[in-house]
């Protein structure tokens, strides 16, 4: 957008992920709770406004395989709607894969390693 490097945001097929949209509004006369949030093809993401400040949480689920779409905060001027702002919500499926640990020094505990590596799921 305009030059700008849009954030991404991960969520698992199946799965739903949250994330906070940080509102700031340089116009007075917008009102923050006219925001629409919404993929570009139009789906509609639940949007949830913290309370006493201008930002939203977000409830993204995962509806599709290995697919990055862009969502979008619009706001109504007169019959149109202007994006206001973006990011990218990347849809991932699960893998399976195998991992070798190899230690680089013996003060690496390995089995707390792979410990913490079970526990990301």
């Amino acid at each position: 957008m305009g030059g700008n490097f849009l954030p991404f945001k991960g969520v698992i097929n199946g799965k739903e992920g949250s994330l906070i949209a940080k509102v700031n509004l340089t116009d007075s006369s917008i009102a923050i709770d006219s925001l629409v949030f919404k993929t570009s093809a139009g789906a509609k993401i639940q949007a949830k406004r913290i309370a006493n400040t201008n930002d939203f949480e977000l409830t993204v689920k995962g509806m599709q395989s290995n697919a990055i779409e862009e969502v979008q905060a619009s706001i109504k001027q007169g019959e149109k709607y202007k994006v206001a702002g973006a990011f990218k919500l990347v849809h991932m499926n699960t893998h399976t894969v195998e991992l070798r640990l190899v230690p680089t020094s013996s003060s690496i505990d390995i089995n707390k390693v792979m410990k913490s590596l079970i526990n990301l799921n």
